[in-house]
């Protein structure tokens, strides 16, 4: 996919979960009793955008910082996040990737509300912990980000319409 192409389906993600919060974080005191966290997709860093730091990153979660800084949607099941370039870039320099399968490295870039981590390889498949641990076991969760992002879109959608969590 090209990058103008994945620009464009990551702008167009971003309006439909947006969409779908609207309607449903306004009412969500009234349905479960309590207020809805802070969930938001935040613009990108102006000072990541371009920095030479996205290098370090498989290309297509370096494109995804281009366009969208963190996606935090606490409420959505036990909540979902897709954390900030800067913190998964820190994370990186401080710790290295996470072992994923004999020797095979990947980036931890988003996690869930029970923290288990989700992390891409440098083929771009998407991973996910079987635990909330950096040693947990991975085991394949998507084929790319693009489809991953899908999965977490899906999953917005099923907990707005029915309250059912899903799994990702």
């Amino acid at each position: 996919m090209s990058d103008l192409a994945f620009t464009t389906e990551l702008t167009s993600w971003r309006a439909e979960i947006e969409r779908m919060l609207g309607p449903f974080l306004t009412g969500f005191e009234d349905s479960l009793g309590y207020p809805p966290g802070d969930n938001h997709i935040r613009e990108p860093d102006l000072h990541v955008v371009g920095s030479p730091r996205l290098r370090e990153l498989p290309p297509a979660l370096a494109a995804f910082y281009q366009v969208i800084g963190e996606v935090v949607l606490p409420d959505i099941g036990n909540g979902h996040f897709v954390h900030a370039a800067e913190d998964v870039l820190d994370q990186l320099r401080e710790e290295g990737a996470v072992d994923v399968c004999d020797g095979v490295g990947a980036v931890v870039f988003a996690s869930n509300g029970g923290g288990v981590l989700y992390a891409i390889d440098s083929t771009g498949a998407i991973l996910r912990s079987h635990a909330a641990s950096r040693d947990s076991a991975f085991e394949p969760v998507a084929t790319d980000l693009a489809d991953y992002l899908h999965q977490l879109l899906g999953v917005v959608a099923e907990f707005v319409r029915t309250g059912d969590p899903g799994k990702l």
